[in-house]
């Protein structure tokens, strides 16, 4: 089979067969010829191709301040999923909730102040912020 990428060769003897799964093809004669990569990767490269649409992008939304569960939670969730590698998301939350309710009131303040200074940043980076709840429907 010759090479349609270099127009110096002659013509396939077989030009109106069809091509099968395995990359052959299909010759009104009875016979078959192997498909030339060349010729199929130049007919992919060639396709026209749809010019995409910009989207129009929503304003970022600011984010919450975190909780003391959600501080609490995002440093207990590498070693529980460390200790767990078969877990969901859902179950490990649920795991880590286990483990903060089981936490002393001493710990949990201390998640509680880190939360709270979390906040006072939160104000000073974002001083117009309201949380708007999302409506539901």
């Amino acid at each position: 089979m010759f090479d349609i990428s270099d127009p110096n060769q002659e013509t396939d003897s077989c030009n109106n067969g069809f091509y099968n799964d395995d990359g052959l093809k299909s010759c009104s004669n009875g016979s078959s010829q192997k498909a030339s990569t060349a010729v199929n990767q130049k007919s992919l490269v060639n396709k026209p191709t749809k010019q995409r649409k910009s989207r129009s992008r929503k304003p970022k939304r600011t984010p919450r301040p975190p909780n003391a569960f959600i501080l609490y939670r995002k440093a207990k969730q590498p070693d529980v999923v460390a200790q767990n590698k078969n877990l969901t998301n859902a179950e490990v939350s649920k795991v880590i909730s286990k483990m903060w309710w089981k936490e002393t009131e001493e710990e949990r303040f201390q998640w509680e102040k880190r939360a709270d200074r979390m906040k006072l940043k939160h104000m000073q980076d974002y001083p117009d912020y309201v949380y708007q709840p999302k409506k539901p429907g």
